[in-house]
């Protein structure tokens, strides 16, 4: 019998050190079962640079997961306890927006009206954080990232602080899929004072998630906050109707939903630019 691989890390989650177990992002019955192959950020930045479409990954270098997309992350203790209280209900939710997607004549940008079935907020939300700290596993120490795990790993703990977090939803075409860890974005505001907005991303089908770090009602997503379904207690059920919009990621940035016209058209502009202000 062959020697499996062992992964030795601190845990995403409880920080532990210990052999790490892979964590599915999202969980394996939420339509990642199927072989990915991971690009990482540097390579697709590289790959732009040298003229090429940033969703075009032919002939770069990759990694193959057989077993679906995610990380060694967790300890088996933890992969354990967010599979078992959280996952099922964010497959649930994944379930019933593929149903929708799948039932619908919906277009890229376009919008669909949801009305939710029942399901547990806090379970759903808590999930989505966890796969976040796997996400953003090399910084678990950092003081936001570790009250996500703190909050993660107390079952019943509840009402994550707004002013400090704020997670927004959308529902994301098959095809490329996203994971940002924490970046900065420089964004202009008024009287073209720059605006640093931190944020993290999870983009997969069927739904992608953007996570806030100490958000300012300067920015905004046309897009629904769902920070509200922490809460609800652990065993709360309830029905939600909201507006979400379709998106697809054609790029490696963060929140960016531009067209592959749009970003061409970019380009293009940009190159002309670069060559009118070239020596």
């Amino acid at each position: 019998m062959k020697n499996k691989r062992r992964y030795i890390g601190h845990c995403a989650l409880c920080g532990k050190e210990s052999n790490l177990t892979f964590e599915h992002i999202p969980p394996r019955k939420a339509f990642n079962w199927t072989p990915t192959k991971t690009v990482s950020g540097d390579t697709l930045i590289n790959s732009v640079a040298n003229e090429r479409n940033p969703w075009n990954l032919d002939g770069l270098q990759y990694s193959n997961r057989q077993q679906g997309q995610g990380f060694y992350s967790l300890c088996s203790k933890c992969n354990s306890l967010t599979g078992t209280l959280y996952g099922d209900e964010y497959i649930k939710v994944a379930r019933g927006f593929h149903d929708l997607i799948k039932s619908t004549n919906i277009t890229v940008n376009g919008y669909i009206q949801v009305k939710s079935e029942s399901f547990r907020p806090l379970p759903f939300i808590k999930q989505v954080l966890s796969m976040f700290c796997s996400v953003n596993r090399s910084m678990a120490n950092d003081s936001r990232i570790k009250y996500i795990r703190e909050f993660v790993l107390d079952k019943d703990a509840t009402c994550l602080p707004k002013n400090k977090y704020r997670i927004n939803m959308y529902l994301c075409k098959p095809g490329l899929q996203r994971y940002a860890p924490l970046s900065v974005q420089l964004l202009s505001g008024g009287n073209h004072k720059p605006i640093i907005n931190c944020i993290s991303e999870i983009a997969t089908y069927p739904m992608g998630f953007i996570l806030c770090f100490n958000p300012t009602e300067e920015i905004s997503y046309d897009y629904p906050d769902i920070t509200s379904f922490s809460d609800y207690k652990y065993e709360d059920e309830c029905s939600v109707e909201m507006q979400l919009p379709y998106f697809e990621c054609n790029i490696m940035f963060p929140a960016d939903f531009r067209s592959k016209e749009e970003i061409q058209a970019c380009i293009a502009e940009n190159r002309t630019w670069n060559e009118a202000h070239t020596d």
